[in-house]
């Protein structure tokens, strides 16, 4: 009689995205952004960098807490995570915009919008880049 092979259990594993590497990637784009308009003047420079950065840190913080677990037997601490996270962006990014308006004199509203909008489809751009790359 032929013995049978063992049967081993697989296990998948899931990658964690390349998170790092995405907002690595975003905040060297909008620094360099920033840098090239500084030829304009100062405030739209620091204008875009204020606009870039209220979307890319809280989405980062998001990105953090709801890629943290992984795996069939963690669903419910990963909907609680994306449903913290997801709210805590949402503060963060209102009380970023609440300090700029308040604390950041002059301010080129413009900018400051255009460069959020941009940073909002750039994010989009790069994570369809990275998760099909990494």
């Amino acid at each position: 009689m032929a013995q049978q092979p063992e049967l081993r259990r697989a296990s998948a594993t899931i990658k964690s995205p390349a998170l790092g590497k995405l907002y690595a990637t975003q905040i060297a784009l909008l620094i360099v952004v920033s840098l090239c308009t500084l030829w304009a003047n100062t405030v739209t420079a620091y204008s875009v960098l204020l606009g870039g950065l209220t979307f890319i840190a809280p989405t980062g913080f998001f990105a953090r807490q709801a890629f943290r677990f992984r795996g069939a037997q963690a669903t419910y601490r990963i909907a609680r995570a994306f449903y913290r996270g997801e709210t805590t962006k949402f503060v963060l990014t209102a009380v970023a915009f609440a300090l700029i308006f308040t604390l950041v004199k002059p301010i080129n509203l413009i900018a400051l919008w255009s460069a959020y909008i941009v940073a909002m489809f750039v994010h989009q751009i790069l994570a369809a880049r990275v998760s099909s790359f990494f």
